[in-house]
């Protein structure tokens, strides 16, 4: 955990792990099954793992964009972003 939460597990299911990342932009990508909109500029992405082969470098690179909004790295100094 960082300065707030930026992905989360909501389920583990019998072959997969669900769970979603915390995103300032909308990203298409088939390692997403569901994304919402939270306005004003907010998109939660919804994923499946099933196995290792899942935690490729695309889904890496999702991971670290989330994480950098979980440190706040999103907003510059003096409020603005």
């Amino acid at each position: 955990m960082v300065k707030v939460r930026f992905s989360g597990v909501n389920r583990i299911g019998k072959d997969y792990i669900a769970g979603g990342f915390w995103l300032k932009q909308r990203i298409e990508s088939t390692k997403f099954h569901k994304i919402e909109f939270i306005p004003k500029d907010n998109y939660i992405h919804y994923f499946k793992i099933h196995d290792e082969s899942d935690i490729d470098d695309e889904f890496r690179t999702f991971m670290k964009m989330a994480y950098e909004i979980g440190e706040r790295k999103h907003i510059q100094p003096g409020g603005n972003k």
